[in-house]
């Protein structure tokens, strides 16, 4: 059955919306109810204080539920506000809410529901004439102190009922067990017996005054000596006798020990991170936290004060950046640590350094953070890259005599065709000088003549292969990350290393990959260089028909290249095969080796995401496998061929030498004689020149006087960023490819020294004007 409000109800309605007061009022009317309706609270008077329903909304909605709550004594104020206003709203005061937009359906339904549930109190309907003047007498009689102590008795949390003087006019066993007292012996006590808190004379005001007080820290009085904290919840009631409160609290002594614990344990965590000599970074959201001395010595700072809040990534090189967030989003979203790894910082003074990284995801004084440890192995890293520089020229250096071999091969071929060469000429000379001199012999001389410069070149051809192959080995700064062509690398170096194999076995090659693998250059040369010498040196010499070394490439499923370096020799034990990557083990005699080959081998292949394993058999052969990430990006197209010398017109080119070698300068002129050519001897003229004027070739050589060829490229990135498309660099192998980079991304141009005659014309015909 649905209960209606009796006819004697009296409602204020205070609404600054007309319309939807208007239509309010005339419904309530409707069903029987006695109805004031303002568009504004308005002044006090006898009627407005007797008022048992108040109905707020529009502007004046928190004040009037203040206002009726408090001042006025309504019952039941209902609150009728936008959503994001009801918890202003219960807490001004309102017993209820809803949110706009409403019915008056709506609100009669609501009224109807609190009046069925007893929310509107004692005394909220008028009582007719003999009476009690409360509904609840029929369920729950007036009671007693001891039956209201044994009602809160049967309740499982704790329950006290606090007078507006702040003394305990009842409470339940649960209040008096919190508090270690007997039974009966908190009513009666004030507020400051029983709470220590300094400032809780405040925290009872404002309960009175807002009408609800929510988790509010109070610390206990105990009997037993020990502090115990509470968080309290709690309602002012207001009545004719002033109000009272009525609340409850739960025991939160551990969680503030936890939380204390928590904070004492932060604290020397700070401690021990400050006295760390790693750099200890913490940082959150891209910005620093906390930076221990030893980070601010690295960074290059003095004052924390100078860098906390800033960015992390104002400190690394802006190629690490990337990197490093997509590292610092997967730890955020894995909850898990980042591995070691080398990251390339940047101090105050705009010095670079390495620093080996670990980073944790941690909780720093109480917000989610990432703790980053940084050690400075700037100097480890250089005395290790000297390290593999050793090695590398060590393991050439057993390759000594058999390069020496392999050029004298081919210059003592050039020096007897230079001197055959030599004696033609002079035979021609005679011959010209002959009266009547036969034009037949003459033209076979000239034949003659270009077939021994042709072998002459042939020579001189093999010697620069000898010598750029051996320039791979030698250079310190290769760059990581650049795309190697695998095939182009192992070919070189099998012409080194053949010369120590062929005497002991066959050297065959079998290319299925795709060839192309992102790395170091130099560095995976030693690799491969370090395998091939080992794989001839596991076979002994003189049967070199029976016995094979194979490389062999592949694509795994994976992805991967692999290359694989096999050999027919004697094979490695397998407790010898479960130490040959240990620094400075070696099976070799003293002198053959150092036992560090395949240590630093294997380090080069880990440092490139890559991993090398070994298979063998004692008595059947030994196989390494070395796999490496492949390169999908920036994999250079296939080369053109040069095109054929013909007799045509090709128009001038405008074209730059420079070089310190006067021969080489005198050299390419010549060579260039039909363009316009001018050549300077150091870098300086050579800048000079290039600001000034425009070029369509520029030939540089590495190693100048007063400004290197580096040197002079990076000025011009700065002052003539177009000249770089011009900019070819003479090189004998001494040039690394890091950081030389066009305007548009591509590498820097090169032409390795010695070059051909058809290699400089093919540059220039490639360099000459647009036609038309």
């Amino acid at each position: 059955m649905v209960l209606e409000m009796r006819a004697s109800t009296q409602v204020v309605i205070v609404d600054s919306d007309d319309e939807r007061r208007i239509a309010l009022a005339a419904a309530l009317r409707r069903l029987g109810h006695e109805v004031q309706d303002y568009g504004r609270v308005p002044e006090s008077n006898p009627s407005l204080a007797s008022a048992e329903v108040a109905i707020v909304a529009g502007q004046p909605a928190l004040t009037a539920c203040a206002l009726y709550r408090r001042t006025r004594r309504a019952r039941f104020v209902l609150a009728l506000v936008e959503p994001e206003q009801l918890d202003e709203a219960l807490a001004a005061g309102a017993n209820d809410c809803l949110t706009t937009p409403v019915t008056p359906a709506q609100v009669a339904q609501r009224l109807r529901i609190a009046r069925g549930t007893g929310s509107l109190g004692a005394g909220t309907p008028s009582p007719a004439p003999g009476a009690s003047g409360d509904e609840l007498d029929g369920v729950v009689p007036q009671v007693s102190g001891l039956q209201l102590r044994a009602m809160f008795d049967s309740l499982p949390m704790p329950v006290a009922i606090v007078s507006a003087a702040g003394v305990f006019l009842q409470c339940n066993r649960e209040v008096e067990r919190a508090l270690h007292q007997p039974r009966g012996a908190v009513v009666g006590k004030t507020l400051t017996e029983v709470f220590a808190n300094e400032d809780l004379a405040q925290i009872f005001a404002d309960l009175q005054a807002r009408g609800r007080m929510r988790d509010q820290e109070l610390e206990l009085r105990t009997r037993v000596g020990q502090p115990r904290w509470v968080a309290a919840q709690a309602r002012w009631i207001p009545s004719e006798g002033g109000g009272y409160a009525i609340g409850t609290f739960v025991d939160i002594t551990e969680r503030r020990a936890t939380e204390a614990a928590l904070r004492a344990s932060e604290s020397s965590l700070r401690s021990v991170l400050q006295a760390t000599p790693d750099g200890i970074i913490v940082h959150s959201e891209g910005r620093y936290l906390f930076v221990n001395p030893a980070a601010m010595r690295q960074l290059g700072f003095t004052d924390d004060a100078e860098i906390i809040g800033e960015s992390i990534y104002e400190q690394l090189v802006s190629s690490e950046v990337d990197s490093v967030r997509a590292r610092i989003q997967k730890m955020i979203c894995s909850g898990e640590p980042a591995g070691p790894r080398d990251l390339q910082f940047q101090r105050a003074n705009g010095e670079i350094y390495v620093g080996e990284i670990v980073s944790i995801p941690a909780r720093f004084d109480g917000a989610a953070a990432i703790i980053t440890i940084v050690r400075d192995i700037s100097e480890q890293r250089r005395i290790q890259s000297q390290m593999f520089l050793a090695d590398r020229l060590a393991t050439v250096g057993t390759l000594a005599v058999g390069v020496a071999h392999e050029i004298n091969n081919p210059l003592s071929w050039v020096i007897g065709n230079l001197g055959l060469l030599a004696d033609e000429f002079d035979n021609q000379v005679r011959m010209r000088e002959l009266p009547g001199h036969d034009p037949v012999a003459v033209g076979a001389s000239r034949a003659r003549v270009r077939e021994l410069l042709g072998r002459a070149q042939e020579g001189t051809e093999r010697v620069r292969r000898i010598v750029r192959d051996l320039g791979r080995f030698g250079r310190t700064d290769d760059a990581e990350g650049q795309v190697v062509d695998i095939h182009a690398l192992l070919d070189s170096t099998i012409e080194i290393a053949d010369m120590q194999i062929r005497h002991r076995a066959r050297l065959a090659r079998n290319y299925l990959s795709a060839g192309y693998a992102r790395g170091g250059e130099a560095r995976l040369g030693q690799v491969f260089l370090n395998l091939l010498v080992n794989a001839g040196q596991a076979i002994e010499p003189g049967a070199p028909r029976e016995n094979r070394v194979k490389v062999e490439t592949r694509d795994l499923d994976d992805g991967r290249l692999e290359i694989a370096i096999s050999d027919t020799g004697c094979g490695i034990t397998e407790d010898v095969r479960a130490r040959i990557f240990e620094p400075f083990f070696t099976t070799k005699p003293i002198g053959e080796g150092t036992g560090i080959g395949l240590a630093i081998s294997r380090d080069i292949v880990a440092s490139m995401a890559g991993e090398i394993v070994v298979e063998s058999e004692v008595g059947r052969g030994t196989t390494f496998r070395v796999r490496l990430p492949p390169a999908t990006e920036d994999v250079p197209s296939p080369k053109i061929l040069v095109e054929s010398e013909g007799v045509r017109v090709v128009p001038a080119v405008r074209v730059l030498v420079v070089d310190d070698e006067p021969l080489i300068r005198e050299m390419v002129c010549d060579a260039l004689a039909k363009h316009e050519v001018t050549a300077v001897a150091n870098g300086r003229d050579a800048l000079e020149q290039i600001i000034a004027q425009d070029w369509d070739l520029i030939l540089c050589d590495m190693i100048l006087p007063e400004l290197s060829g580096v040197d002079v490229y990076r000025e011009l990135e700065q002052a003539r960023p177009d000249a770089l498309e011009k900019f070819v660099f003479m090189t004998g192998g001494e040039l690394s490819a890091k950081d030389l980079r066009l305007p548009s991304g591509a590498a820097a141009r090169r032409l390795e020294k010695p070059f051909s005659i058809k290699a400089l014309r093919s540059l220039v015909r490639a360099a000459r004007p647009s036609e038309g």
